[in-house]
């Protein structure tokens, strides 16, 4: 690869890793607590 005065370019490769280090927000919207049993269907 070169630019338009024909001068190469070095290659170079790069690795960006991104880390995301923000702890996802849950806000529960309703009554409190809810109990559910197992094999029961949802209120």
């Amino acid at each position: 690869m070169s630019d338009t005065a024909g001068n190469a370019a070095t290659e170079v490769i790069r690795t960006v890793t991104v880390a995301d280090t923000t702890a996802p927000v849950i806000t529960l919207l309703g009554g409190g607590t809810q109990e559910v049993e197992p094999q029961k269907s949802l209120p």
